[in-house]
């Protein structure tokens, strides 16, 4: 037997035509004697503690986990029949319950360990768009506050994605233009008080 494959049994059964119901083993491939099943040696099916009990059918193909006296298994049974659909006899291959269980803890861990890495990526992702697009634009937000409150020397940050970046420098020009415009009101109707001045006197 190979080390590392998880088929502990492959055996075959017949129907027990002593009993009238139930299997015997007729085919055990099992290579150590201890562990091998006798031919005519009834194939008993019992609960497995933990796992779902299934009623051994081998009218078609099933799998169940039982227990017997050569241990605890994950089982895969498969019935050939005659034309008339009676079951001549049944090949089972057995999966030791440990392994599966083992199988079953890696691949659960597997999961969790992927999950925990899908979060971890995507919380980066979430990072990195925050700061590439959220924050500049509240940043420049900010800033367009306080030049609608008339702070005209505020500072309009430019960072960001491409597109932050291009909003900053258009709202910089904006109030670059807005204190142009003011400063010009401002000198216009300074000239205006200056004449109104003189034309009183």
């Amino acid at each position: 037997r190979e080390s590392g494959i998880e088929v502990k049994y492959v055996f075959t059964l017949v129907p027990d035509a002593s009993a009238g119901s139930g299997f015997v083993y007729v085919i055990d491939a099992e290579e150590i004697l201890d562990e091998k099943a006798s031919v005519g040696e009834a194939f008993e099916v019992n609960a497995v503690e933990g796992r779902a009990s299934t009623r051994f059918d081998p009218s078609e193909p099933i799998s169940l986990f039982y227990s017997d006296r050569y241990g605890s298994f994950l089982s895969g049974f498969f019935p050939v029949k005659d034309a008339g659909g009676r079951t001549l006899f049944v090949t089972g291959v057995d999966l030791l319950v440990d392994s599966v269980e083992a199988t079953e803890a890696e691949l659960m861990w597997s999961g969790v360990r992927w999950a925990a890495l899908a979060t971890a990526f995507w919380a980066i992702v979430g990072w990195w768009l925050a700061s590439r697009y959220a924050r500049p634009l509240q940043a420049l937000e900010a800033a367009a506050t306080r030049l609608a409150a008339g702070d005209l020397a505020t500072a309009i940050p430019i960072g960001g994605a491409r597109e932050s970046r291009r909003l900053g420098e258009a709202i910089r020009t904006m109030a670059g233009s807005l204190g142009t415009i003011l400063g010009a009101v401002k000198g216009t109707v300074a000239e205006v008080v200056g004449a109104t001045d003189l034309m009183q006197r």
